[in-house]
């Protein structure tokens, strides 16, 4: 009686202060309705294959949905590189060293409120995050911290007995905050392309990685566009760069009922952002709603619909749109643009022309 009820002190003490221990094991219970339910890890094999990509490519970027569990697996993926303790069915990329790493957040309060968390766990459980406790540096994590002040950065015990070193950085802190030694980095929703820039100068040295989770409902930034070579698409970019996606569909845990709660609580023009992990116009968006609201299929214009162009001219930018109405019903098409700079009015004219008979 007295070693069932060690063992089951043991298994307490791990399910809060050794959280790791628990993810993405070789079975689950699989139950919905139980909260502290475990889910075999086979039943996710999109974040098998993002973390397996790491063994091939410096550069991952997750583009996903919402409530995926992209933040959980990064997490998960970061600790097996601070601590060098990796499962036996690990495939991905492996660190004998100690590592640094910067986690990057939009906003002081987000790295606080989700990526501290996550890692660490809440203020005052400090350790019944992603990070045991017992490889944890008690002694880097401030006492002013322990009470409630963000966390800085802090200390994990490496299996080859040194130390690996985390720091939280935020998009908000501006430029001058990302430049220094190289790093390792995980980085949670997009940044712009100025900070993204220094902070990949930060991989490019040693045996670095760089980890990007993301919800893309800002649409195609630069950061995305730079990251694809000027073309979104999922798969390999180049031998250094790999674009992942992981939707809705893609995971066990998110019930119908819970997906449709979802579609239903965003706004049409970012559903395919929120759902699929595809971007969108975002915040940004002059109308919001869904693009397939107002786009169709190409077609063949019939010769007997009015066209017209309109423009804007200027030197460094004259644009045109060209436009078709449908007499019968009044509905106007736009189907081709123009946009060309520091030409003269003749050559604009001509260009214009042409593109206006191709069409």
């Amino acid at each position: 009686m007295n070693n069932i009820q060690e063992l089951y002190k043991e298994l307490i003490y791990r399910r809060k202060w050794r959280k790791i221990d628990f993810v993405f094991p070789d079975n689950g219970q699989n139950n919905l309705s139980n909260p502290n339910s475990t889910w075999s890890r086979k039943l996710f094999p999109k974040h098998l294959k993002f973390m397996e990509l790491g063994a091939n490519y410096r550069q991952r970027w997750l583009s996903a949905g919402n409530r995926v569990g992209k933040t959980y697996m990064a997490a998960y993926e970061v600790v097996l590189h601070l601590t060098g303790e990796y499962p036996k069915w690990w495939e991905g990329k492996r660190f004998s060293d100690p590592t640094d790493w910067w986690i990057v957040g939009q906003t002081s309060q987000t790295v606080q409120q989700i990526l501290q968390e996550e890692l660490l766990g809440p203020i005052g459980e400090f350790g019944s995050g992603m990070v045991p406790l017992d490889k944890i540096d008690q002694d880097s994590l401030p006492s002013a911290s322990k009470a409630g002040v963000a966390v800085q950065g802090f200390k994990v015990k490496h299996i080859s007995g040194g130390f690996s070193t985390v720091g939280f950085k935020s998009i908000e802190s501006g430029l001058l905050a990302f430049t220094g030694t190289a790093k390792s980095l995980w980085v949670d929703e997009p940044v712009p392309l100025d900070i993204y820039s220094e902070l990949l100068a930060r991989t490019t040295t040693g045996d670095n990685t760089l980890i990007v989770t993301a919800t893309p409902i800002t649409g195609m930034t630069e950061c995305i566009v730079n990251f694809c070579n000027g073309e979104f698409k999922f798969g390999e970019i180049d031998k250094y760069r790999y674009m992942h996606q992981i939707s809705w569909d893609d995971v066990p845990h998110l019930s119908d009922d819970a997906k449709q709660n979802l579609w239903n609580s965003v706004p049409p023009y970012q559903r395919d952002a929120r759902k699929l992990g595809l971007p969108v116009l975002g915040a940004g968006a002059v109308f919001p709603v869904s693009e397939d609201s107002y786009t169709c299929p190409p077609f063949e214009i019939p010769s007997s619909w009015k066209r017209i162009i309109g423009m804007d001219i200027g030197w460094r930018c004259t644009a045109a749109t060209y436009l078709a109405i449908n007499p019968d019903t009044n509905e106007c098409y736009v189907y081709a643009e123009y946009n060309a700079g520091e030409l003269t009015p003749n050559q604009h004219a001509v260009n214009i022309k042409a593109k206006s008979k191709s069409n």
